[in-house]
């Protein structure tokens, strides 16, 4: 619990540290740097940590390795955010000097509460990673098989997160949010007709690309429909948001997993993806100039 609470705390601002340093033309690129270096974190440290425990130490000595990166990661987050202060603060002057005293970058761009609602409506009936594990159980993938189909997934995500950066600053966050959402829903009717475990290996690794596509777009958008002067909160409404509809969408997608079938759940899961398309693309598109 702890942990998770930690996560809650630290995710926002983290995200507002990398919008602040990374210029608008490469945020795209800056958030997929952080979600592909996340994505291997979530390979590598299991791995390690199996490693440490066979080579005979106990488990409550691994938590203390553990202990040490992420005591160097504070030191350089605490080092980021003092250079990264310096350099805000000579960027809002020469914003001061040049910019039109009509630029609201004070205040959240009108269309942002509706942003964040189109977000949680795509949550809200996502599969959740648990479910499609165990869709890929039910077409054959062996339990033991279950941790090496984790970790190639998060190498897909992880090999996935750049070019989905670049993409998002090349095409626009809100164009690049919408191909990963339908390449969602694709692999969602994929998944739903996959009928052998080879299949389900390969709809289930594919599902990597979607965040690629969806991660840096989702966060590029909050962060430039947000205002520079309230990220913090503009991300805190985000993350907080998305965690709200989790749990209540996690509960109807397995209600519906297991009262309905996979089938069903899978192609609801689909359809629902395709409205939170048909939103983004009606939904505060007036607001999208210098996001």
């Amino acid at each position: 619990a702890v942990d998770r609470l930690g996560k809650g705390v630290r995710t926002a601002p983290r995200d507002v540290m990398i919008a602040d340093v990374a210029a608008a033309e490469v945020r795209g690129r800056a958030f997929g740097v952080h979600r592909g270096a996340d994505h291997v974190g979530a390979i590598v440290g299991p791995l390690l940590a199996t490693a440490l425990l066979a080579g005979g130490l106990a488990v409550r000595q691994v938590f203390w390795v553990a202990a040490v990166p992420g005591a160097f990661a504070v030191l350089l987050a605490w080092l980021a955010v003092r250079s990264a202060a310096r350099g805000q603060g000579q960027a809002d002057a020469r914003a001061a000097s040049s910019a039109a005293p009509d630029v609201p970058v004070e205040h959240p761009a009108p269309g942002f509460l509706s942003l964040v609602i189109v977000l949680a409506v795509a949550a809200l009936l996502r599969a959740p990673e648990t479910l499609l594990i165990l869709r890929a159980q039910d077409l054959g993938v062996a339990v033991s098989a279950v941790p090496l189909l984790w970790a190639a997934l998060h190498v897909v995500r992880s090999l996935a997160s750049y070019p989905g950066g670049v993409l998002t600053d090349r095409w626009g966050p809100r164009r690049t949010l919408a191909v990963g959402w339908l390449v969602y829903a694709a692999l969602a009717v994929a998944f739903a007709a996959a009928a052998t475990a080879a299949q389900a290996w390969a709809v289930f690794l594919t599902f990597g690309l979607v965040a690629g596509l969806t991660e840096s777009p989702e966060r590029k958008l909050i962060a430039g429909y947000a205002g520079s002067a309230r990220r913090g909160r503009g991300f805190g409404w985000y993350h907080g948001t998305l965690s709200v509809v989790a749990l209540p969408g996690a509960a109807l997608f397995g209600w519906l997993y297991q009262t309905k079938g996979a089938g069903l759940a899978l192609e609801a899961s689909a359809a629902a993806t395709l409205l939170a398309v048909i939103l983004l693309a009606i939904v505060g598109r007036s607001s999208d100039q210098g996001v």
